[in-house]
């Protein structure tokens, strides 16, 4: 356990003016995933402003960015507190990113007052573009997470709890090619890839049936013809596929794409199946790292709930895939959804300030405990190498 004196620091309301303004220039100021420059050299701007080196941009993306607090000793853990910061598209922050990322930076701050108390590196780094392409997908793959012993970001919700639940999702674009012709005059000299798609759907629906209940097969037709006269020559859709577990996904995504080949072998048309996003993986729970993040929650009065169904799919799978990755949800507001405008207006509210600030103070008290307790982070270690070799 931290002692009193470290406590006593992360309790403190240092640093929460400046970063209560930071939240509310972002949620005031909205930008797009990819788009995120004006919030990023924000965030850069305060980190600086506090003498913590960083790195902007970083890992080949423009708003992206690295900030590294190093303790007394450089040899020791080295820990990654991750930042989002991008918004969605006519809602603004309506899944909390100026929140979440400005917990984080909090939790930076606090934790650069502490740099004297322990041996190690704490980087804070900036992960922009979630919504969309998904930036960590794209840092994981680059060797960003690599040499760290876990990363850690707090993702604002309508209840709090110590960890979260991804679905893996497979994205892929699905199109059947056929013969075009009269269809009233001659439509036996056509081959109709709607019809194609028409089965392929129809096949998906008897799927469901045999599959784990986990499993979440979904798309839409984007394409399927120009005229009623005129037999579709061409359709395409675009198909998710979600899971808990990337392996069982992986094993779906073969089925589906059998009943792609079935659909075209009866309307002798040719089928295709092609990448439509990068696959966003799922997460590992981590009981040491629940239990001690529960701890913290209950230290600043926040009661925790466990996690119900999946929140869905995020970038934050691939960083799991590389180092443990933590995920804990901190609640704004009971009875409202995220991805809503009513979500985004909470931001800079009462509610929106209080959970910046127990969140930041949450995630510092965390990584100070980790740095300081060996034995809690070779726990939490190998509980991770425990779940990802299942």
């Amino acid at each position: 356990m931290i002692n009193k004196e470290i406590q006593n620091i992360i309790d403190s309301h240092k640093y929460l003016e400046e970063i209560l303004k930071l939240n509310d220039y972002m949620a005031d100021n909205p930008e797009i995933s990819g788009e995120e420059y004006e919030s990023s050299a924000k965030i850069v701007e305060l980190l600086r402003s506090k003498g913590i080196e960083v790195k902007y941009p970083y890992a080949e993306l423009e708003t992206a960015f690295k900030a590294s607090i190093f303790g007394l000793n450089p040899e020791g853990p080295k820990i990654c507190i991750m930042a989002e910061y991008d918004a969605l598209p006519g809602i603004g922050h309506g899944c909390g990113h100026s929140a979440s990322g400005s917990i984080s930076v909090l939790a930076a701050l606090i934790i650069n007052d502490l740099k004297s108390y322990f041996s190690g590196q704490v980087d804070i780094v900036g992960t922009p573009d979630e919504e969309v392409l998904g930036g960590k997908i794209k840092m994981a793959a680059a060797g960003v997470f690599d040499d760290y012993d876990y990363a850690i970001m707090m993702h604002m919700n309508n209840y709090s709890s110590p960890n979260s639940k991804f679905l893996v999702l497979d994205g892929i674009n699905i199109e059947f090619t056929g013969k075009t012709s009269h269809a009233s005059a001659s439509p036996w000299d056509g081959r109709n890839a709607l019809n194609a798609m028409q089965l392929f759907f129809h096949s998906i629906d008897m799927m469901r049936q045999h599959v784990k209940p986990d499993i979440r097969l979904h798309g839409y037709i984007k394409e399927g013809g120009k005229a009623p006269n005129i037999v579709p020559d061409y359709s395409l859709s675009e198909f998710y596929i979600r899971g808990n577990e990337l392996s069982y996904v992986e094993e779906i995504r073969a089925w589906v794409e059998d009943c792609v080949k079935a659909a075209a072998l009866a309307t002798r048309t040719t089928g295709k199946v092609s990448k439509l996003c990068d696959v966003l993986k799922d997460i590992a729970p981590n009981k040491y790292a629940e239990d001690a993040l529960t701890e913290k929650f209950k230290h600043y009065g926040v009661e925790v709930f466990p996690v119900g169904e999946p929140m869905g799919s995020s970038d934050i799978g691939d960083v799991d895939y590389v180092c443990p990755a933590f995920h804990p949800l901190m609640g704004v507001k009971e009875g409202i959804s995220l991805h809503t405008k009513e979500f985004a207006d909470e931001m800079t509210t009462e509610n929106g300030h209080n959970a910046i600030e127990k969140g930041g103070k949450i995630i510092a008290s965390f990584v100070m405990e980790t740095l300081l307790d060996s034995e809690l982070l070779n726990n939490i270690k190998a509980e991770y190498k425990k779940q990802r070799n299942k």
